[in-house]
């Protein structure tokens, strides 16, 4: 299993656009298009990698033999599968956006008013269940798409010591190019430890992978009865400017830091403050908590059928679960009965609140301008409670909680909200 440990700015992860095998620039019009020349890279940096791997499965069948104890052979039915995964570091939404996330977010114009009206009416999934090639965003021009599942991958490898930030094109030869091919979206996840950053992780599963020794080439995309490239469609690697990457920030965003977060927990039979909560055993209020996360994982069906080496497509299946936890100190204990948590069985909503230590200059409003990433998860089933004590230190509780999201269901599963681009800036589908 190949794993990189990124090293400054020589390493660098690229997603591209939906659909996989389509053109990867756009021009003036926001028509899309197989040129370079006087256009828009749809390519597109994710800022704040920490880690990176990835590993090749390949997918034998035992042949046997009635009379031989030997196999007779292990053919490979279908082609590898590819997993990938990495972790970044939390900065805004621009990484979800761009790797398909649906969230909410102030278009940049001033921030008062949020692109959707209310956070629960958003489905944050629906560019991995879209199959759509209407505009997402009408205002904002041509891109994206609402399908936004399926997308290569690029990551880049430069000489030890080299600033892969400005390099120029004709220096491109000097770097090398992983490129997987065909990718779909299999967990994202997000954690929250004492006195750590904001991180995410991400993982997906990939038809195919190219080795280039430049930072372009043919597009990874791959046919599903011959493994042959779709056509000859071209990417090539953007030159980075004004983006963050590894630990090197640029301009005034910050990787969020956890003592600037806001945990809210809320029981819906109990009342609207954690002092309100009963029958868990402890004051919900005295909690000091120490680290905390959630995670989406999206189970796939496979289309596939007879003269096909590899699935059509892979929609996601329903329902799409997230799980959250978090584990605590705990200061004072409080009356309450089991047989009150089982029978009343009351609803959690659980709010994560990242705020920026150094906000951006924005005016005040509606939206909270501190706050830079919100995740809201709404109607959690209580899963587990467990306490675990250690002599001469103080207890540690942990609860574990689980809801559902889908489109339609509002008031219902997790939703996403933050900022994406500067106050003042133009909205544009390009600009994320």
């Amino acid at each position: 299993m190949p794993e990189y440990t990124i090293r400054s700015n020589e390493q660098a992860l690229f997603v591209g656009p939906s659909p996989s095998s389509g053109y990867h620039f756009v021009n003036s019009y926001g028509d899309l298009t197989g040129s370079s020349d006087g256009t828009h890279n749809l390519i597109k940096q994710l800022n704040g990698l920490t880690q990176f791997e990835y590993n090749i499965n390949t997918q034998r069948q035992d042949v046997s033999e009635l009379g031989r104890r030997e196999l007779v052979s292990r053919p490979q039915i279908t082609p590898p599968l590819v997993d990938l995964s990495f972790q970044y570091m939390a900065y805004d939404l621009r990484n979800e956006i761009r790797m398909g996330f649906n969230p909410n977010f102030p278009t940049g114009f001033q921030y008062k008013q949020p692109y959707y009206e209310h956070n629960t009416g958003v489905f944050c999934f629906k560019g991995f269940t879209s199959r759509e090639t209407t505009q997402a965003y009408p205002e904002g021009g041509n891109w994206p798409f609402e399908d936004r599942d399926r997308r290569n991958l690029f990551f880049v490898n430069g000489k030890r010591g080299m600033d892969l930030r400005n390099l120029p094109e004709n220096e491109f030869n000097e770097i090398s190019t992983l490129a997987f091919g065909d990718c779909y979206i299999n967990s994202y996840s997000t954690e929250f430890n004492i006195q750590d950053l904001v991180r995410s992780s991400v993982s997906y599963v990939c038809h195919n992978v190219n080795f280039y020794n430049s930072g372009s080439g043919i597009i990874p995309s791959i046919d599903t009865t011959g493994f042959n490239n779709i056509n000859d469609n071209i990417f090539k690697i953007p030159i980075l400017r004004g983006e963050a990457s590894g630990s090197n920030i640029t301009g005034a965003r910050k990787p969020l830091l956890t003592t600037d977060l806001d945990l809210v927990i809320q029981a819906t039979g109990y009342g609207e403050d954690r002092s309100d909560i009963e029958d868990i055993g402890f004051n919900l209020e005295d909690l000091h908590v120490q680290s905390a996360s959630f995670t989406v994982d999206f189970n796939r069906r496979e289309i596939i059928g007879i003269g096909h080496k590899l699935p059509v497509d892979k929609p996601i299946k329903y329902p799409i679960k997230v799980g959250a936890n978090f584990t605590a100190l705990v200061a004072s204990s409080k009356t309450g009965e089991l047989r009150n948590l089982f029978f009343n069985d009351y609803k959690y909503d659980i709010f994560f609140k990242a705020r920026n230590a150094s906000p951006w200059i924005v005016c005040t409003g509606v939206i909270d301008p501190s706050v830079v990433l919100q995740y809201d998860l709404y109607q959690c089933d209580v899963d587990s409670i467990s306490l675990g004590a250690v002599v001469n230190e103080r207890a540690e509780l942990t609860m574990e909680f689980s809801t559902d999201v889908a489109d339609t269901v509002s008031g219902k599963g997790l939703f996403i909200s933050g900022r994406t681009i500067e106050s003042g800036a133009t909205f544009s589908g390009y600009n994320f």
